[in-house]
Formats: structure tokens, C-alpha cells, sequence
């Protein structure tokens, strides 16, 4: 069950990255479709995914705590995946703004989250490799992410991209 929980860990941290990631490679297709989103305003997009990230951790990580880490995940992998398959929705440069807010602002339980669920889930000899294992999907998740999306882009277009992305924190949730 521990290798489970790790293996899952593992793959919620890359399926974090992928969707973060996404935009990076879909900005070109994106600034085609979308009506006033400069390199300035697609700016804004990246950092305002940063505020809502910062400022909902505390509140995640106290959620965390309180509902538990299975349930907590759950609730957070899922919110976070409905905003990530809105963000192929948006049609206006403050619509991205929006959507990528409540990104972020979903997707600051991750961490919190996943690292309530080593603590309580694993011994304590068995944490620090724990964490090591997850917190390598990170970095798998983004260098992937830089292969695979542009790969999915060409053939499904960056809106079905995210839907796409979407869809598999859905299944994980």
C-alpha cells in the first residue's frame, strides 16, 4: 500500500507539472485565438497562477489537515482539473486571467496534500525517499511536458490540449 501511495504521489506531481507547463508551449496558438493577449497579458497569465498558488497554500495545507489527505487530494486534483479544461475555454485575455487564478488557487493543495498523506501514510525512515519520489515528478512532469505538448498541440490544438490534461486528473482524482 505505501508503494501505492508513493507511485500515485509520483504521478499526481507530474500530472501538477503537465498542466502548469501547458501554457508555456501553447502561448503561440494561443495569442492567435485569443483576442488581446499580448506578450505583457500572457505575462500576467503566468505570474497570476503564482498569486492564487501563494496565497490559497495556508488555507490547502490547513484543509489538508482537517479533511484528510485522501479526501483532500481528491477535492484539489479535481477542482484543479476543472480550471485546467476552462483554460481551453477562455476567449478573452481577462477570461485566461480568471481561470488562471483559480488554477492556481486549486492547485495549491497539491503539495500540502501529498506531503499530509507521506506523513501520515509512511514511517518516518521511510519519508525522506518518499518525498524524494515525489517531488521527482516535478521535474519529470516538466521535461515532459516540453516534449509532449507540443506533440498533442499539433494534433488535438491548444484547447483540446488542456481538455485533455484535464482529463487525466480527473481519472487520478
Amino acid at each position: 500500500t505505501r508503494f501505492v501511495l508513493v507511485l500515485l504521489l509520483f504521478l499526481h506531481t507530474v500530472n501538477t507539472y503537465m498542466d502548469r507547463i501547458c501554457i508555456s508551449t501553447a502561448k503561440e496558438a494561443m495569442q492567435n485565438d485569443i483576442s488581446g493577449l499580448s506578450d505583457q497579458m500572457m505575462g500576467y497569465a503566468f505570474g497570476i497562477f503564482a498569486i492564487g498558488y501563494a496565497l490559497f497554500q495556508i488555507p490547502a495545507g490547513w484543509y489538508s489537515d482537517r479533511a484528510g489527505p485522501r479526501r483532500a487530494l481528491t477535492v484539489v486534483v479535481i477542482i484543479w482539473s476543472i480550471f485546467t479544461a476552462w483554460t481551453g475555454f477562455v476567449y478573452t485575455a481577462i477570461g485566461l486571467l480568471v481561470v488562471r487564478f483559480l488554477f492556481g488557487a486549486g492547485e495549491a493543495g497539491a503539495y500540502p496534500g501529498a506531503t499530509r498523506a507521506l506523513y501520515s501514510w509512511l514511517p518516518a525512515k521511510e519519508r525522506g525517499l518518499g518525498q524524494g519520489i515525489f517531488h521527482s515528478g516535478a521535474r519529470i512532469g516538466a521535461a515532459a511536458s516540453l516534449v509532449l505538448m507540443p506533440i498533442v498541440i499539433d494534433a488535438i490544438g491548444w484547447r483540446w490540449t488542456f481538455v485533455a490534461n484535464a482529463l487525466i486528473g480527473l481519472v487520478w482524482g
